[in-house]
């Protein structure tokens, strides 16, 4: 199916020949080869053993400095830590956020950052901007939050969390029309959840290779065999 957008069916494409990539082609007596490509992303530990992790899009300076130290210490120890460690915090985003945050928050409209200037000191999910902070791991120092551009989830989910984009939209149906049920009816509420665009891809935007949406369609878990 990938093949059939990239290679045939996209606007710009001319290819009456039906050439695709193929994993080996012999040109001038020679074999060139590309890598298999299967049906669906996997994580690195779905492939080789892990023995640390090191979060992060790109991973914050400080995170590399804590694998450093582990490794300062094995030197001076002889010890390691866990492998499986991830070096960075296990609390979430919002856990180091500056922004204030209501104790209740109702999402009345959702809103995009191009659509006008978030206030500096407020939770941009109490503004209405989706943001991640809440099912995404800290350790970035809320980088993003910062310059008031709403967390993407680079940083990855915290242990406690298995699956980001059904947590996130579980946490965001949650809040969507909160104590205004009543008023708003089935068709209102309807409509503040239609503001959602592609939820599942803006939840899973680093995540779906670890998704329950990819154990739902039979995909295999790991291909280390």
């Amino acid at each position: 199916e990938i093949f059939e957008v990239a290679y045939k069916e996209t606007p710009s494409t001319v290819n009456p020949d039906n050439v695709f990539p193929q994993e080996v082609v012999e040109i001038d007596g020679k074999e060139l080869t590309l890598p298999k490509l299967y049906n669906f992303g996997y994580t690195l530990d779905q492939v080789i053993d892990v023995d640390y992790y090191v979060p992060g899009c790109p991973p914050p300076v400080k995170l590399i400095e804590n694998l450093f130290d582990a490794i300062k210490e094995y030197y001076t120890t002889g010890r390691l830590p866990p492998k499986g460690t991830v070096f960075a915090p296990k609390k979430t985003l919002c856990d180091e956020c500056p922004r204030e945050k209501p104790e209740k928050i109702s999402i009345k409209k959702l809103l995009s950052p191009i659509e006008k200037n978030p206030d500096p000191n407020l939770c941009l999910l109490a503004q209405g901007y989706l943001c991640l902070g809440p099912v995404t791991r800290a350790g970035c120092g809320a980088a993003c939050p910062q310059i008031g551009m709403p967390c993407r989830g680079c940083m990855g989910p915290p242990d406690n969390i298995k699956d980001t984009g059904a947590k996130l939209i579980s946490y965001i149906a949650s809040l969507i029309g909160l104590d205004e049920e009543a008023e708003l009816g089935e068709e209102g509420l309807k409509k503040l959840l239609s503001q959602v665009k592609d939820i599942v891809g803006f939840g899973y935007r680093f995540s779906s290779s670890k998704s329950i949406i990819k154990d739902k369609r039979g995909v295999k878990s790991t291909i280390k065999d």
